[in-house]
């Protein structure tokens, strides 16, 4: 729900939500942001799509009409491939790819306009123990060189505490909101989580120093 709020498809029945400053279904707001939903297990889309074309969704979704491609678009999809190291795919259907290549290409399709804002929606849910340590070094390095602030959605509370800097806990209600180090030394969620799960989902203790 607070996604949904935040990308404009909902709207508070009280309250007000700014993005930006602005009016989440400002245009200039959807600019600003990219988006990956979940990736459902198992399913594999069939239409006839390229990589590349993907990709370059990402780019014609922001345009007015008409919608053409040009050649600077092209351009920004092989860079934004580049960095995922997934160059090599760009002529391969999207259904012929494993669950981590998908990802990455639909990672590309959020991050080609190049947002300031990027919502994460489940992930890692689809992908193996692999595919998901690959996923997360390649969010943690895009946050550190592009400065990306980086919002998602998780339950995978045993490995978010190795990349994230803040965690939001919801149950019906916010039941806690700061830093990992905030989480670890906190008595309530002590009480909540019980030590020995509070300490696996922070992680601080198992860092190097």
């Amino acid at each position: 729900t607070l996604i949904k709020l935040i990308l404009g498809y909902l709207r508070p029945k009280r309250g007000k939500i700014e993005v930006f400053g602005r009016d989440p279904e400002d245009v200039k707001t959807k600019s600003l942001i990219g988006y990956l939903p979940q990736l459902t297990p198992g399913k594999r889309p069939h239409f006839p799509a390229t990589v590349m074309e993907v990709v370059l969704m990402g780019l014609v979704s922001q345009k007015s009409f008409p919608k053409l491609v040009t050649k600077r678009d092209v351009d920004r999809a092989v860079k934004v491939l580049k960095a995922m190291n997934i160059v090599d795919l760009r002529e391969r259907l999207i259904g012929e790819l494993s669950g981590g290549e998908r990802q990455r290409v639909f990672l590309c399709r959020a991050l080609v306009h190049e947002p300031e804002l990027l919502i994460l929606d489940e992930p890692v849910s689809a992908l193996d123990p692999e595919g998901r340590e690959e996923f997360y070094i390649v969010i943690e390095k895009l946050r550190k060189e592009k400065g990306t602030t980086i919002i998602m959605v998780t339950h995978d509370t045993g490995e978010i505490g190795n990349y994230a800097t803040k965690l939001l806990y919801l149950d019906r209600r916010v039941i806690f909101f700061g830093s990992f180090e905030k989480f670890c030394e906190s008595e309530e969620m002590t009480r909540y989580f019980g030590e020995h799960s509070q300490h696996l989902i922070c992680h601080r203790h198992n860092r190097k120093t």
